[in-house]
């Protein structure tokens, strides 16, 4: 976890790579044959670092993508009735995006971890 979270990532984003990574790292075959406990966590190290890098480079092109939908903001003309109801339409069909994300999150990842 202090990897992901010293590569960048915020604390939900962290627990996910790592849970994510330790996924990973029970499918693979070689994985199912260390016996060496340095071993393990060296090859484990491995597959977060790749996994952190992967979300952070995904947060990046979401961003990207985002920015680049933006329209210009023409400082002149406030924006429409209908182009702000049609904003706070989005976000709150997003809020209750998030809320339902974390309720799932909870439920899986007790918070007494």
């Amino acid at each position: 976890m202090s990897l992901a979270r010293g590569m960048g990532l915020e604390g939900e984003d962290a627990l996910d790579c790592v849970q994510d990574a330790f996924c990973t790292f029970l499918d693979l075959p070689a994985a199912q044959h260390l016996r060496d406990e340095e071993e393990t966590v060296k090859m484990l190290t491995v597959v977060v670092r790749n996994v952190v890098l992967n979300r952070r480079r995904s947060i990046r092109r979401r961003r990207r993508i985002l920015y680049e939908q933006l329209a210009p903001i023409d400082a002149t003309a406030p924006p429409s009735v209908d182009d702000t109801l049609a904003s706070l339409e989005d976000l709150a069909r997003l809020r209750g995006c998030l809320l339902r994300r974390r309720e799932l999150q909870q439920r899986v990842v007790p918070a007494s971890i």
